[in-house]
C-alpha cells in the first residue's frame, strides 16, 4: 500500500521520506537530525535539519531517488563533517564586496558541493551511483 504525504501541494511517498529520514540518522551518528523537503538542499545545525529538494521530483523514480539520496550525501556527511562554518561566514563577508556577488557566492557554493562530493565518494564509495544521477 502506497502512503503519500502532502507538502505544498506536492505528495511525497512516506517509504522514501522514512528512507532518507533513517539515512541522516544513520550518516549523522545522530538521533536528532530530521529530514525537509524544501526550494534549496542545505544543513541547518540549528534546527538540526537536513532539507533536501523538490527538484528531484517529476523525475523518473530512479533518478528521484539518487537525487535526494546525493542531497542528503552532500549535507549530512559532506557537510556535517568536511565543512567549517567560520570559514564559509568569512568567505561570504568577503564575496558581499565583490560587484558579482550574487554570482560569487553561486560560484562557491557550486565549487564547495563539487569539493564535498569527491570527498564523499572517496570516504563511501558506494555513494557514487547516486551522483551519477546529479
Amino acid at each position: 500500500m502506497q502512503r503519500f504525504i502532502q507538502f505544498n501541494d506536492e505528495k511525497i511517498d512516506s517509504m522514501i521520506v522514512m528512507e532518507l529520514a533513517d539515512l541522516v540518522t544513520t550518516l549523522t551518528k545522530n538521533l536528532d537530525y530530521e529530514v525537509e523537503f524544501g526550494v534549496h538542499s542545505y544543513l541547518d545545525r540549528m534546527s538540526k535539519k537536513i532539507y533536501v529538494r523538490h527538484f528531484w521530483n517529476h523525475r523518473p523514480k530512479k533518478i528521484m531517488i539518487n537525487g535526494l539520496k546525493s542531497d542528503v550525501y552532500l549535507r549530512a556527511i559532506g557537510n556535517y563533517s568536511f565543512t567549517n562554518e567560520e570559514d564559509i561566514y568569512y568567505l561570504l563577508q568577503k564575496l558581499s564586496t565583490t560587484s558579482l556577488k550574487s554570482f560569487a557566492k553561486q560560484l562557491f557554493m557550486i565549487t564547495e558541493d563539487l569539493r564535498l562530493e569527491e570527498k564523499i565518494k572517496r570516504k563511501r564509495p558506494g555513494t557514487k551511483s547516486a551522483f551519477k544521477d546529479r
